[in-house]
């Protein structure tokens, strides 16, 4: 009797879980659209939609179908609309690698870190771009070393020594080190802004 109330009480709260925290919220997801509606021209609208949506499923008859390919299409939007800011590289990368988190929840799948292991041909080309629009930044560097290192198999770690290396001396080479805060943030202030307490 104890087992059954316990296993119910667990099913529920997943499904709770999976409704209320990675479920898509009409309302919300609404509120996307209207902006991108308004200003279909301004990438950090996109940008934005695609970060809420990466974690997120769509309830589809009864069932839940990952939100991920479409967050891949808003970000894949906004570089569309503004291919020389590297913050939307760096965003992708991060769609594509991070854990699927909203608010303090993770949701993970079986073989993910396979499944990002084998996109890191495209990760690496998005690492470019965004050093290439970026150069003097040295988080990028340190960042695609990290990636490189945590989603390449052990038996295979010598084979990307040489990257690894490149990443880290390139990075110690630069005197400016940015992190990228994802949309809908500026993408970086040149200028930094010095608080006066009154």
């Amino acid at each position: 009797k104890y087992i059954n109330a316990g296993k119910d009480q667990r099913q529920n709260i997943s499904k709770e879980i999976e409704e209320k925290i990675f479920g898509i919220n009409k309302e919300v997801e609404a509120l996307f659209k209207e902006g991108i509606k308004a200003e279909p021209k301004n990438p950090l609208n996109h940008a934005a939609y695609a970060i809420y949506l990466k974690p997120r499923k769509r309830l589809v008859d009864g069932g839940f179908t990952p939100a991920w390919e479409e967050s891949m299409e808003q970000i894949d939007k906004a570089i569309e609309l503004w291919p020389d800011e590297s913050s939307f590289y760096i965003t992708k990368i991060y769609i594509m690698t991070a854990p699927h988190q909203a608010h303090e929840w993770l949701r993970a799948g079986a073989m993910e870190d396979l499944a990002i292991a084998e996109m890191m041909g495209e990760v690496d080309k998005l690492f470019s771009q965004a050093e290439k629009y970026d150069p003097q930044n040295s988080f990028i560097n340190y960042w695609h070393a990290q990636i490189l290192f945590r989603y390449t198999p052990i038996e295979k770690l010598d084979s990307i020594k040489d990257q690894l290396l490149r990443e880290i001396r390139a990075g110690n080479h630069k005197q400016e080190g940015f992190f990228l805060f994802g949309a809908p943030l500026q993408p970086r202030v040149l200028e930094p802004q010095v608080p006066i307490l009154r």
